[in-house]
């Protein structure tokens, strides 16, 4: 399911079409260009902030979104640059805080182009000194920081 959908799913007809016909008591119908301009930007954000694409099956993913289309076609009507300004510092909190609670599935992981192979944890192999399976007592390298006087 789209986001668009999950929007007219979870608000109420009569809220989509006040918020996506502003200033028009007449209208019969939602304006679908506001309401898919909306979405469209809701989305693109939620997926910059939250640093994860947008799912219509997580829950939470629905919850910030649907109320940031809401939100956003409200201050599409309003005209208001102080309280559009307002609104993406909080939707941004909103996502950037979920991101930090859930560990973003978009965080970057290492990756590597060596063709080099993991040995294998079979104890008859026999493995280079530095592929060690259990660290030994000896420390190879001298600890770092100011070096200590020897008396």
């Amino acid at each position: 399911m789209a986001l668009e959908d999950d929007v007219t799913a979870r608000l109420p007809a009569q809220v989509i079409l006040e918020a996506t016909n502003p200033r028009d008591a007449t209208a019969t119908s939602n304006n679908a260009t506001k309401l898919t301009n909306a979405v469209a930007d809701i989305q693109e954000w939620f997926e910059t902030y939250a640093q994860q694409e947008y799912d219509s099956t997580v829950t939470m993913h629905q919850m910030i979104c649907v109320q940031g289309v809401r939100d956003l076609l409200n201050e599409y009507g309003s005209g208001d640059r102080v309280g559009s300004a307002e609104f993406w510092e909080k939707f941004r909190a909103k996502c950037v805080d979920f991101s930090e609670r859930s560990i973003a599935r978009g965080r970057i992981e290492p990756t590597g182009s060596s063709q080099t192979v993991h040995s294998t944890s079979d104890a008859t192999t026999i493995r280079p000194e530095f592929d060690d399976e259990q660290f030994s007592d000896r420390a190879p390298f001298e600890p770092r920081g100011p070096r200590q006087k020897q008396d």
